[in-house]
Order: structure tokens, then C-alpha cells, then sequence
């Protein structure tokens, strides 16, 4: 009984081994037909690009002053505060200690007075030949003197109060009523809010092309939704020796509700290139040796070709040598490609009209 089943066994041992090598030579006889990729193609096209350049600055007023006492004494009469707006004249604020100021003008008034008589009395005398004509021009000196005495007593006065220089706005209030200051201590800050500009920097890459001119586009975080046409104004004539920057600003067209400090996003266009030949940025492939390629489609085949690029706009690539117009490349699909392999050109689906059905057997 035990030989006859190891005869059993050893019989069914053999058929396996039998039918397992019919498989094998079947499996070589017919081999299995590979699948052709599919790829999705975009055209090569000539069309107009742009160079961009993002970077951040921030809004400045373009005039602005920092006033300082012009003479020591208490601070009395502050009548304005942070956010007012001032006109040319106003009186913002006056120092304590102008009384011996005013003394020393009603003192030049009354010497000026005084010279003007004597300036009178001479000329008469000088007509009727009475005294030498040498008399009235040190009489016409000391009237001049006067003067001037009278003109330097009115202008320490007015040290003693403090006006606005132009139309604009307080941004800072240093003193207060009853603060003493020295001369030359800064009192107060303000600008002119017509003369906001966006104030950026670039590095020494993207200098040289940097021009005035140069249009921007700008967003503030203040701002999500809106976007503001801008245009570069000023350059500075060099670059800043310790960051390698160049700094530069930009003025806003149209009204904007600014104030100093505000964060700005800004969008230069660098360089615009009106027939540049284009192909989709993701057509391109980057080769180990930094070196840049593509597949052509001919016919069925996909064809390995080099090329030279040059500006990028994110969704576009120029390219500088190696395609022509027309010419068609792989954007989907081309991640195992091998030059000259079959491929089969997906067609792109155009998307139906909204509530429009779709015919019996269409895909779901």
C-alpha cells in the first residue's frame, strides 16, 4: 500500500513539473503586447512674455519733517495731537519764556523809530547845504541797522512759537503742556499725506534693471482684495554698501486711503519680450547636468530634444534655441518616455454646458 502511493505521489510531482514548463515556453512563444503611453501635448507658440520680480516695501511719506525747540523754555498751548490734520501757519504749540523776546522787538521798534527821524532831519540838512552829504549816508547805515536789530527781535518771537510748515499731519507728539525743553529738542513729527510713496530695495541681481518707469503692481495687507497700479518713480543712484541693495520708490495711481507703515506687496515687470517662442512650464524636464530637454511628438513618436530657456512667467517658459512655432511636446505623461517611443495623444475633454446630458453611453 505505501508504494503505491509514493507511485501516486511521484506521478502527480511529475505532471506539475510537465505543465509548468508548458506554461514557460507558451509564455515565450506568445509574449504579452505592452501598452503604448498616453501623454497630453501642449503647442509651442509665440506670444509675448514678462519677467516679474516680487518683493516687499513698505509706504513712506516723501515729506515729512521732525520739528525741534529753536530755544529752551516750557511748552504751553499744545493744540493739536497725534491723526490731526494742520494747515500751513497753524500755531501747533508755544514755548513759556518768549516775554523777553517781545521786550527786545518793542526796544528795535522804538531805535527804528528813533533812526527814521534822524534819517529825516539830516536829508534837510544835507538839501540846505548846512551840514557835509557825508552825514546822511551814516544816517541811511544806522536806519538800516535798525532795521535789522528790528527784524532779528521779530524772528526770536516767533522761535518761541511753533507753526506748521506746510499742510499735513501730526504723526507724533513728543511734549506736552508743562514739559521744559533745551534747544534743538524734537517736539513733534508730521507729513505730508500727498507725498506717500512705497519704498522697496532689490538685490544687485535685478539693479541694472531696475529704471524709472518701471510699472508695479501692489497689494497691502490692509487692502486683500484690491490690487493697485503703481509706478516706479525714483531710483537711487547706487547701491547700499552693506546689503548690496538698490533702493527705489513707487507712487500709487488713482486714490488709496495710505498711511505711513503700511506692509506693501509689490509685482515689477523687469522686462517685457513681445515675440518670444513659449511652451508650457511643465513640458520642461531638467537633466542631472542642469541642462534643459523636452519630447517632441512626431507622428506616433516621442522625440528627445534639448533646449535653451530663458524667461518664466510661472506658467510659461521661453525658450531661447532647440523648438520652432506650431512644433507640439508632452506636458502629462512623459516621466518614463524614452527617446522614440510610441505614444498615444490623449485628447483633451471639452466640458459641457451646465444641465446638459450627456448622450447613452457617455462615461459618468
Amino acid at each position: 500500500m505505501r508504494k503505491v502511493f509514493m507511485g501516486f505521489a511521484f506521478v502527480l510531482l511529475m505532471s506539475a513539473v510537465i505543465l509548468s514548463t508548458a506554461c514557460q515556453k507558451s509564455s515565450t512563444q506568445n509574449p504579452a503586447v505592452k501598452e503604448t503611453p498616453g501623454v497630453r501635448v501642449g503647442e509651442v507658440v509665440t506670444a509675448s512674455i514678462d519677467q516679474y520680480l516680487d518683493i516687499n516695501g513698505y509706504v513712506e511719506a516723501e515729506r515729512s519733517a521732525r520739528i525741534a525747540s529753536p530755544a529752551e523754555g516750557p511748552i504751553k498751548n499744545c493744540a493739536f495731537r497725534e491723526g490731526d490734520r494742520v494747515r500751513k501757519g497753524d500755531r501747533i504749540l508755544t514755548l513759556g519764556h518768549s516775554a523777553s523776546a517781545i521786550a527786545l522787538v518793542e526796544a528795535a521798534k522804538a531805535d527804528l523809530a528813533r533812526e527814521e527821524e534822524e534819517l529825516k532831519r539830516v536829508e534837510k540838512l544835507v538839501a540846505a547845504l548846512a551840514i557835509p552829504r557825508d552825514e546822511m549816508d551814516r544816517a541811511r547805515a544806522n536806519h538800516a541797522r535798525a532795521l535789522s536789530q528790528l527784524a532779528k527781535a521779530q524772528e526770536s518771537v516767533e522761535d518761541y512759537s511753533i507753526r506748521a510748515p506746510w499742510d499735513g499731519i501730526i504723526s507724533k507728539m513728543l511734549v506736552t503742556d508743562g514739559d521744559f525743553v533745551a534747544a534743538r529738542t524734537p517736539l513733534l513729527e508730521m507729513y505730508e499725506p500727498s507725498s506717500l510713496i512705497v519704498r522697496f530695495s532689490v538685490s544687485e541681481t535685478y539693479a541694472a534693471k531696475l529704471k524709472k518707469g518701471t510699472s508695479a503692481l501692489i497689494t497691502f495687507d490692509a487692502f486683500p482684495d484690491r490690487e493697485f497700479k503703481g509706478i516706479v518713480n525714483r531710483v537711487y543712484p547706487a547701491l547700499d554698501p552693506r546689503t548690496k541693495t538698490r533702493t527705489a520708490e513707487a507712487v500709487i495711481e488713482g486714490d488709496a486711503d495710505l498711511f505711513p507703515g503700511m506692509f506693501a506687496r509689490i509685482r515689477l515687470t523687469l522686462e517685457t519680450i513681445p515675440d518670444a517662442i513659449l511652451v508650457p512650464s511643465e513640458s520642461i524636464i531638467t537633466m542631472p547636468n542642469g541642462n534643459h530637454m523636452v519630447f517632441v511628438v512626431e507622428g506616433d513618436k516621442a522625440i528627445k530634444r534639448e533646449i535653451k530657456i530663458g524667461l518664466e512667467d510661472g506658467k510659461r517658459t521661453q525658450v531661447l534655441e532647440g523648438l520652432n512655432p506650431g512644433e507640439m511636446v508632452v506636458i502629462a505623461g512623459h516621466q518614463k518616455l524614452k527617446d522614440g517611443m510610441t505614444v498615444a495623444v490623449k485628447k483633451e475633454e471639452k466640458p459641457g454646458k451646465p444641465g446638459e446630458k450627456k448622450p447613452a453611453g457617455a462615461a459618468q
